[in-house]
């Protein structure tokens, strides 16, 4: 087994331990201060570690591995973007919060570019997320202070329009990834996309009212024409014997 073998596993480990709270930063090497003592230098963790040895071996690179890395990094940009609130002023907020769903969007893109199914697919189930998340946002957004009454809810009505239109193109995103996976083996991120699709468009139809069906006049067949006939003749013929 190889030195890059070796450290692939344990960086994968360390790569389980990231969370909002300690962030991939914290996994990879920092300069070494001019004035530090080599001794009180913590050594580089096992993920710096293997994307230097990576870097001269890149042939030999676990796609998997780095797709994981980019996966991580797509993470701790959708939790600012996801965090990001809209206030007031709307144009302004709205434009900031653009700004972190377009880096959100390219961080996971890049990861699916990696072609390895499982992150691809962790990828596409965010990308859904994110887009819908801004619908959402929109819905939920601070409402002006001077708007009251029928102005409130003309004001709300045009948040409401507006994020149809991303709740629209993230259910897209999420049809699309489940329409590719077609004929895999369906892992967690799959099921999630297909939970939170199903969901969504359930919560939308579910409170609709029937659909009218159109009232179109039809003509009878030949042989109903034929028995009907027979019941006005046999009508008529009781009329004529009750005179």
């Amino acid at each position: 087994m190889s030195a890059l073998e070796i450290l692939e596993k344990l960086a994968h480990q360390e790569l389980g331990t990231v969370s909002a709270e300690k962030p991939l930063a914290t996994l990879l090497a920092a300069p070494r201060p001019k004035h530090a003592a080599k001794a009180a230098t913590a050594p580089p963790s096992y993920l710096a570690q293997y994307l230097k040895l990576a870097a001269e071996k890149p042939a030999q690179a676990s796609k998997p591995l780095l797709a994981e890395i980019r996966f991580q990094y797509a993470e701790e940009a959708f939790r600012r973007y996801d965090a990001f609130k809209l206030s007031q002023p709307l144009p302004k907020s709205i434009a900031a919060k653009q700004k972190l769903l377009d880096s959100v969007l390219v961080r996971y893109k890049r990861t699916a570019e990696m072609g390895v199914p499982e992150w691809s697919h962790a990828s596409g189930f965010r990308i859904g997320q994110a887009l819908a998340g801004f619908g959402s946002a929109l819905e939920a957004s601070e409402r002006p202070a001077d708007l009251k009454g029928d102005d409130l809810k003309a004001y709300e009505n045009v948040l409401i329009e507006q994020s149809m239109t991303f709740h629209e193109r993230g259910e897209t995103v999420w049809s699309d990834l489940l329409q590719r996976s077609q004929g895999g083996v369906a892992d967690a991120w799959v099921t999630k996309t297909r939970q939170a699709l199903w969901t969504r468009l359930g919560d939308r139809f579910l409170f609709e009212p029937d659909a009218d069906f159109p009232v179109v006049e039809g003509k009878a067949p030949p042989h109903a024409r034929s028995a009907k006939a027979g019941r006005d003749t046999a009508t008529g013929a009781m009329s004529e014997g009750g005179r």
